[in-house]
């Protein structure tokens, strides 16, 4: 299994508990940090390692989408081929809880596809088709991706288009057919829903999560803080 997050400055202090609850369950091969710093001042286990893309060539400060509410590193996420060579990853948002072994979402078929992703409700709010894919964890079949080289598209897109969610708008937009519908427990949010049996807690959209005492599920969170 390979796992990445994408992280700015202002969150690096909060990757610990996502960590901590991964490694309870699961067993990485590698986890990739991706990062603005070559090191992120904190103490890590062997099998992660930490990658400067402070420097990318691919989102410009030209988009329409640089001064988002969206930093340019969830942008970055549709580059993760380009910074890496491995043929398949689980991108995972910071804000995440791992309560379950994750083996079978990662040996999830993927075979043609692009990605793989927890849909949400978003009501009558219907952009891009029935289904709108929360990128929070997001399997990527990166060979694919390079072979199709969508990655590129979407860059472009990304370049040119506002989109209200940034690289996770874009996704779903040019998602088509290539994605495969991943159960609600490897996503439980507000966004996506809950169930009984959550494998992935995700504070989705909650500016505080860090410290807010009241969220909802709250306590899976407090496990792995110290």
């Amino acid at each position: 299994m390979i796992v990445g997050y994408f992280m700015t400055r202002n969150i690096y202090h909060q990757i610990l508990p996502s960590i901590r609850s991964l490694l309870t369950f699961n067993r990485p091969e590698r986890i990739y940090i991706f990062a603005e710093d070559d090191d992120i001042g904190i103490d890590l286990p062997e099998m992660v390692k930490v990658i400067n893309i402070s420097g990318q060539p691919y989102i410009k400060k030209s988009s329409p989408n640089w001064n988002s509410m969206f930093s340019y590193m969830v942008m970055c996420r549709v580059c993760t081929g380009k910074f890496i060579d491995d043929d398949k990853i689980l991108l995972l948002d910071v804000d995440t809880i791992i309560n379950d072994s994750l083996e079978d979402l990662w040996q999830t078929d993927l075979t043609g596809k692009w990605f793989g992703a927890v849909n949400e409700d978003r009501g009558k709010w219907k952009p891009y088709g029935d289904r709108y894919f929360n990128a929070g964890v997001f399997l990527m079949n990166l060979k694919q991706i390079r072979e199709d080289r969508i990655d590129d598209v979407l860059i472009e897109m990304l370049n040119t288009h506002f989109f209200t969610y940034s690289e996770q708008c874009a996704w779903n937009k040019i998602k088509a057919d290539r994605y495969v519908e991943l159960p609600t427990r490897y996503n439980e949010s507000f966004c996506c829903g809950f169930t009984n049996n959550p494998a992935v807690i995700h504070y989705a959209g909650i500016q505080d999560w860090y410290t807010n005492r009241n969220i909802q599920r709250r306590e899976y969170l407090d496990r792995y803080l110290l």
